[in-house]
C-alpha cells in the first residue's frame, strides 16, 4: 500500500489534486481511495471513501465548547487525533494500492502541531509520501517564491518522510512567468539575482540570507510543474513514487 499525503497552504489545489490524481490512476487500472482528514472542510470536489467528518463536525465542537469558528477548527483538528484508529482501521479494510489523504486546509494546524507528525505516522509505516504542494500564482515573484521554498523545507524538517515538491496552478501562468519559475528552479543563482534587482535595503538582506539558508535545498530537490486541474505533470508524480516504492534508485524529490 502506498500512501499520498497532499499538503500545502489554503488554495493551492490540494484537494483538486486529490481528485485528479485518483482519477489518472483510476484510468491505469490503479486501485486507490481517498481520505479527508480536514473535519472543517464544507465541500470537497470528490467522493472520499474515508472521512474524517464521520467522526467528528466542526460545528458541533463550536455548540459543545462554545467557540468561534477559527478556535473550533483547531480543536476539532487536534480532537480528530482521537479517530486516527478508526481512519486507519476504514483504510485497511478497503486494502487499496494507494491511498491518498487529502490535508486540511490550514496547512499550519497539521504539518505544525502534533497532529501532522502522528497521523502520518499513525496512517502510514512504509511507502509514506508527502506531496508538498506551492502555489504557482503566489509564487511569481523571487520573494513569494523563496517563502514558498521555506514553507516546503519546513514541512520537509517536520514530518521527517519522502517529500515530493510540486507547484500546481501552472496553466494560470503566463508563458513568462513559466519561464521564470523553471528558470529559478534550475538555477538559483538566477533567483539570487532577480531578488537582488526586486528588494532593497534591509529586505534585500534579509532575501539574500534566506536564499543562503535554503540555496542547498533548493539545489537539492526537484520541483514538478503541474496542474491538477488539466491534469498536467501527474504522470511523472507517479513515475516518481512507483521509482521509490520499488527500491529503485533514489531520485531527487
Amino acid at each position: 500500500m502506498i500512501v499520498v499525503f497532499v499538503v500545502g497552504t489554503a488554495g493551492c489545489g490540494k484537494s483538486t489534486f486529490t481528485r485528479a490524481f485518483s482519477e489518472f490512476l483510476h484510468r491505469r487500472s490503479v486501485d486507490v481511495i481517498k481520505v479527508n482528514v480536514d473535519p472543517a472542510v464544507e465541500e470537497l470536489p470528490y467522493e472520499p471513501e474515508v472521512d474524517i467528518r464521520d467522526y467528528i463536525s466542526v460545528r458541533e465542537i463550536m455548540e459543545k465548547y462554545g467557540l468561534g469558528p477559527n478556535g473550533a477548527i483547531i480543536a476539532s483538528v487536534d480532537l480528530s487525533l482521537n479517530y486516527a484508529h478508526f481512519l486507519r482501521e476504514n483504510i485497511e479494510e478497503l486494502n487499496a494500492n494507494y491511498v491518498i489523504v487529502d490535508t486540511p486546509g490550514q496547512m499550519e494546524l497539521f504539518a505544525f502541531r502534533k497532529t501532522g507528525e502522528f497521523v502520518t505516522s499513525f496512517l502510514c509505516k512504509e511507502n509514506c509520501f508527502i506531496i508538498y504542494m506551492l502555489d504557482a500564482v503566489l509564487a511569481r515573484s523571487p520573494s513569494t517564491f523563496l517563502s514558498s521554498l521555506f514553507l516546503a523545507q519546513a514541512v520537509d524538517f517536520k514530518l521527517k518522510k519522502t517529500q515530493i515538491n510540486v507547484i500546481n496552478k501552472v496553466d494560470l501562468l503566463t508563458p513568462r512567468e513559466f519561464e521564470n519559475i523553471i528558470e529559478w528552479i534550475e538555477n538559483p543563482e538566477k533567483l539570487m539575482d532577480d531578488l537582488s534587482e526586486e528588494t532593497r535595503g534591509l529586505e534585500r538582506e534579509l532575501s539574500e540570507g534566506l536564499f543562503q539558508t535554503l540555496r542547498n535545498f533548493l539545489e537539492n530537490i526537484a520541483i514538478y510543474p503541474i496542474s491538477a486541474k488539466n491534469m498536467q505533470g501527474l504522470d511523472a508524480i507517479y513515475g516518481i513514487i512507483q521509482q521509490i516504492a520499488m527500491g529503485g534508485e533514489e531520485a531527487r524529490t
